[in-house]
């Protein structure tokens, strides 16, 4: 038998505020493997609150004993752990799992018995790091409720920290960005230093002025070196490498089913038939360019979505306006395309814009109040300072 330390700890930093700090590290032990050797435990990164169910199940029942205590003490209680307690990608890991299958994300978003349970422990308010993610999540049942805070990271976009104000059974979040902090000149010499050296694409990353818009297209950037190549299967890389939105939104007018390895072909079918361009032009009336949306290729909205997954509201200081506008209307004809398009390349084009879709209309995730005795959250302005 292994025994593994648990670092959990409840402090007061100031009076009336309880700090739980919860050690949501869980060392799996590896099955056929014997006990003392090499490989025995599995790293905590992929399980998280999930292995806590199935190992720790005695930090609940601490849990409820603490959410009690603050309770009756009237403590404001706010739980932190180094992992998500509620999925912090706006609800859209089953679209995921059917678009891409299993991902270094998907694996790592807690089972809804995780919210359950720290619901049943009283828990209602928990901080969480791990994915990089800019998030606001809520759990409901009945009267009871979990709120998930995803904290972004410091280094990666969208490169911010949150301030935290208790008062009047009220919780108010500030998020800060350090996004137009100067790079450090040394350091950027040393990256052209190591470019040079190894022939390393690196994008407009070091042509940027400010760290964060540096983080933007280090993330930008990641899209082709690393989760197409990683995480999507090959078919839909090459179409998202081939198409521009303007492609996508003629495969979404095609009322029956292209097979994805058809699609290039579909496209250069559906520009040369003038119907198919004026079904086009009726339907964006309302201002959405056909000659914008060309200009805009599938791998640019790609980066943006994968921006707007990792930062929320707040990525959309990034994005132009006019650009979310023509993503707006794209999405739109997915969500009222034929249903006779299933088992087609749209279907799955579908998922990725209803994924988008969630992305861009989430809960408040840069400053906004919570009410501890509903779990409402409303977006507010920030004090000055």
């Amino acid at each position: 038998m292994r025994h593994l330390v648990d670092a959990s700890y409840l402090i007061e930093p100031f009076p009336g505020v309880w700090l739980l700090m919860i050690d949501a590290n869980v060392f799996e032990p590896v099955s056929g493997i014997p006990v003392g050797t090499s490989g025995d435990l599995a790293d905590s990164t992929g399980a998280g609150w999930n292995a806590m169910l199935r190992h720790k199940s005695f930090m609940f029942d601490w849990m409820r004993n603490v959410a009690d205590r603050a309770s009756r003490f009237g403590k404001c209680l706010l739980a932190f752990s180094h992992y998500p307690a509620a999925d912090p990608l706006d609800d859209t890991l089953e679209d995921e799992l059917d678009l891409l299958g299993p991902t270094s994300f998907s694996d790592r978003i807690p089972v809804s018995a995780v919210a359950e349970a720290l619901m049943d422990a009283g828990i209602t308010i928990h901080f969480s790091g791990h994915l990089h993610v800019n998030d606001t999540a809520r759990v409901r049942r009945g009267g009871a409720y979990l709120i998930n805070v995803g904290m972004p990271s410091l280094v990666a976009f969208p490169c911010a920290y949150k301030i935290i104000t208790s008062e009047d059974g009220h919780l108010h979040v500030e998020t800060i960005g350090i996004g137009n902090m100067p790079l450090d000149p040394a350091i950027l010499t040393l990256y052209q230093t190591e470019v040079s050296r190894t022939g390393l694409k690196t994008g407009n990353m070091l042509n940027a002025s400010d760290y964060g818009t540096f983080l933007y297209e280090h993330l930008g950037h990641l899209v082709g070196r690393r989760f197409l190549k990683r995480e999507w299967p090959r078919d839909l890389v090459s179409l998202i490498q081939a198409l521009s939105l303007l492609d996508v939104a003629y495969l979404a007018g095609e009322p029956q089913a292209v097979a994805t390895r058809g699609a290039i072909s579909a496209v250069e079918r559906l520009r040369a038939t003038p119907q198919a361009r004026t079904r086009l032009q009726e339907r964006f009336q309302d201002g959405a360019s056909l000659g914008a949306m060309e200009s805009v290729s599938m791998l640019s909205f790609l980066a943006d979505w994968y921006r707007l997954r990792m930062a929320s509201e707040l990525a959309l200081d990034w994005i132009d306006e006019e650009r979310l506008a023509l993503y707006a209307a794209v999405s739109e004809l997915y969500q009222q395309s034929s249903s006779k398009q299933e088992g087609g390349v749209q279907a799955r084009l579908a998922l990725l814009f209803r994924m988008y879709g969630k992305f861009v209309s989430g809960l408040p995730s840069r400053n906004f109040s919570v009410d501890l005795s509903t779990g409402s959250i409303v977006s507010a302005q920030p004090e000055r300072r």
